[in-house]
């Protein structure tokens, strides 16, 4: 073996006729090998394209032939265009669709309560707040917004609206069975003529009265009547009138 000219040659040098027949031998086994990697050399000088020159390598799969790749999944996709930020979480809008919605550190802790205990406490659930299902003693006036009844031919309150109406009538008539019905609500409906007056109202069958009579209304212009309301059933609503109210 030997070096020329820069040049690293693997063969070793050619035996002359005085070196042995195995010397030989092995000289010609080293010019097959020799042969094999000028071949192997060929093939690596074919390949002209390197790692740092391969660019613009396509992101996605669509518009290429690989059949054996897997198809995009329509949900990581959606899931790949939803902005996040600081304190806001993910739901599902829709099916591969996504949202965010703001979920502050107050909301984190209350749902990393280890159990129902802690989170009562962390609502301060056994004191200071209102409870359906436990006696509740009020510190400060409880107010109900009144609402207002469309005045029509046919007026028909919504209970689940509110405890306390007012309707002005704008000629004679019906106060109809009320939507929503639930036993144990109360309330009061106030009714007032308006500018004419002498405006008549009927009843539905679930309003009662005493003796089965309802009351009749003042008649003056502006004059005002209040009906008193205690639903016992969703078909039977108690009712006492305070009349020409002033």
């Amino acid at each position: 073996m030997s070096f020329t000219d820069d040049t690293f040659n693997l063969l070793p040098d050619v035996p002359t006729n005085t070196e042995s027949a195995d010397a030989l031998e092995i000289s010609a086994q080293w010019a097959d090998f020799a042969t094999g990697l000028s071949q192997l050399a060929a093939r690596i000088s074919a390949i002209t394209v390197s790692f740092g020159d391969i660019t613009d390598l396509p992101t996605t799969l669509d518009g290429y032939g690989i059949t054996d790749a897997q198809a995009l999944d329509a949900t990581l996709t959606a899931l790949a265009g939803v902005t996040f930020a600081a304190d806001k979480a993910l739901y599902a809008t829709g099916d591969d669709a996504f949202g965010t919605f703001t979920f502050v550190s107050y909301m984190r802790g209350l749902m990393a309560s280890a159990d129902e205990a802690s989170f009562k406490a962390a609502i301060n659930h056994t004191s200071g707040l209102a409870q359906t299902a436990v006696v509740n003693t009020f510190t400060k006036a409880q107010r109900t917004t009144i609402v207002t009844l469309a005045d029509g031919t046919t007026i028909t309150p919504d209970m689940d609206d509110g405890n306390d109406f007012e309707v002005t009538l704008g000629g004679n008539r019906s106060l109809a069975n009320p939507t929503n019905l639930t036993a144990g609500q109360s309330g009061s409906i106030r009714v007032i003529q308006d500018g004419t007056g002498s405006r008549t109202l009927t009843y539905g069958t679930y309003w009662k009265f005493t003796g089965g009579t309802p009351p009749t209304l003042s008649t003056g212009p502006g004059s005002s009547d209040v009906l008193h309301y205690k639903v016992w059933s969703t078909t039977y609503i108690e009712v006492a009138s305070h009349l020409d109210v002033r």
